[in-house]
Parts: structure tokens; sequence; C-alpha cells
């Protein structure tokens, strides 16, 4: 079963505070001097504003002063949604080139079968040759070696060497 990174995408772009942070770098300072302000939104509430005029009320948004999603808030949402598409690809690209690096069968594996079938087509081989001398003592007619290589070639075995002892 594969797992998808598309909720870890999510996680990572909506909830933590690493892209608004970046963005901020990138637009406005290197050191992140202010960054604490660029994250707050200055409240609409007016009945609050009223009964108390010297206090301000901020919360974490981004919000033009009408209370309005701001342009940033916009920017930010679209370099979210691009971090989501990005990430999910490049987890997708590592697990595939981790996939084509890392092989199905361990060489160790592959040897042994290759040995079994090669140990089979030779029992075969030496079973034919068997087979061909008693029928031909016999009377009988036998197929030839050569049609019992074919045979063996048509089952996708390793070849029978032409030296191999039959």
């Amino acid at each position: 079963m594969q797992h998808t990174p598309l909720p870890q995408a999510f996680l990572i772009a909506f909830t933590s505070d690493f892209l608004p942070r970046q963005y901020y770098q990138y637009v406005h300072q290197n050191n992140l001097t202010g960054y604490t302000d660029f994250t707050l939104a200055h409240s609409t509430s007016t009945s609050f504003n009223q009964q108390h005029s010297n206090i301000t009320c901020r919360y974490r948004d981004f919000r033009d002063p009408s209370g309005e999603f701001s342009l940033t808030y916009w920017k930010l949402l679209a370099i979210r949604l691009a971090f989501v598409f990005v990430f999910e690809h490049v987890v997708f690209f590592i697990v595939r080139l981790i996939d084509l690096l890392v092989p199905d069968i361990p060489e160790s594996v592959e040897i042994k079968v290759k040995r079994e079938r090669y140990l089979a087509k030779q029992a075969l081989a030496e079973n034919q040759v068997f087979l061909e001398q008693s029928e031909s003592s016999n009377g009988f007619v036998s197929p030839r070696l050569s049609d019992t290589r074919a045979a063996v070639d048509k089952h996708n075995l390793p070849a029978i060497p032409e030296d191999a002892p039959v």
C-alpha cells in the first residue's frame, strides 16, 4: 500500500509558518524584522473600537482595513497551492527513483534462480540423451537433442552451453 504525500503537503503548507516566512523574507526583509506585524490584521469591529478607543485589536490574518482578504493573502494562497503541487511531485519522483535504483529481486536470489534453471535444462538434456539411447536400442525414433534445446528455449530458460556434458 502506498501512502500519498498529499496530507503532509497540505499540513506543511496551511498550518506551518514556513511559507509565510519565506514569502516575507523574499518580498520584505531577509532578517524577518517586522514579520509579526506583517502577519497581524487590524480588527474592523466598530463596537469594540468605540468602547476602547485607545486599544487596537489585532489578529493573525492577511486582511486589509476594510476586512477583505488582502493581496498578500491571495499570493500566499497561490504559493501554498503551488507548494502542495511541487512537494507531491518531488516526493513521487524520489519514490520512483528509489524504486528504479533498488532491484525487486536481490542479486543473490537472481543468481540462484538462474542456476536452478541451468540445472533444470541440463537435467532435461541428460534425460533426452538417455531416452535417445534407450529408444535407439529398442528401435523407436526419438526427437533430436537440438529439438529438445529449442523446446527448452521456448520456455525462456537459460541456454544450455554447447560444451556442457550431456
